[in-house]
């Protein structure tokens, strides 16, 4: 069973990408376990990734295709569907906004 559609595979790959190039700077930047102690490099990279997954999902969903059929006129639009769990890619970052809160407001957040 397929948890995307077309390019909705992305809107996993976009924050984990971001997460473990946060994760790894902020070891390199600040020393050894930063990451782990600290949730900046996690809530950033959500966030960074909510910005990119919504506009990367606005963007691609915004393209359509008209195609008339020839028997009888008439018109129909086609648009392609780019899920995440059947959830619309630009509808991901919502939810990677309420992770990043999530992990902000709970300090014992893994």
């Amino acid at each position: 069973m397929l948890v995307w559609q077309r390019l909705g595979l992305l809107a996993f790959l976009i924050p984990a990408v971001l997460y473990n190039v946060f994760t790894y700077l902020a070891d390199a930047l600040y020393g050894a376990g930063y990451s782990k102690a600290h949730h900046t490099p996690a809530v950033a990279s959500l966030l960074l990734s909510a910005v990119l997954v919504a506009g990367f999902g606005f963007w691609v969903s915004s393209y359509s295709k008209t195609i008339v059929e020839p028997q009888n006129g008439w018109e129909r639009i086609c648009r392609g569907r780019h899920t995440l769990f059947y959830i619309p890619m630009q509808y991901v970052a919502v939810l990677l906004i309420a992770i990043a809160i999530y992990m902000t407001l709970n300090p014992t957040a893994p």
